[in-house]
């Protein structure tokens, strides 16, 4: 990259950048280039040791659902304000 690509990119983004600013850039850019470079010479072929056609669920069984209204006195008790059986909020509109 040269100065005027970074100053390009500068432009683009929004920033303004002193000379030696996009002199520092040019430096922090050809090694996250080369770094890129680095990883695209990784092969990714046949990847080794992991399965990708098993499919997992991660996710429990629910054998044990709560009782419905088992903790609504509770919560109710810790609510603000209350209306019946029911948490008295502010209208959002």
């Amino acid at each position: 990259m040269n100065i005027d690509e970074i100053k390009k990119l500068a432009e683009l983004s929004r920033l303004t950048l002193s000379d030696t600013e996009c002199e520092s850039y040019i430096h922090d850019f050809k090694g996250i280039l080369a770094y890129i470079d680095t990883i695209k010479q990784v092969p990714v072929g046949d990847s080794q040791g992991v399965d990708s056609n098993v499919i997992k669920n991660v996710m429990r069984e629910d054998t044990h659902p709560y009782t419905p209204g088992e903790f609504t006195t509770e919560l109710l008790a810790a609510a603000p304000e209350t209306e019946g059986n029911y948490i008295k909020v502010n209208k959002v509109l």
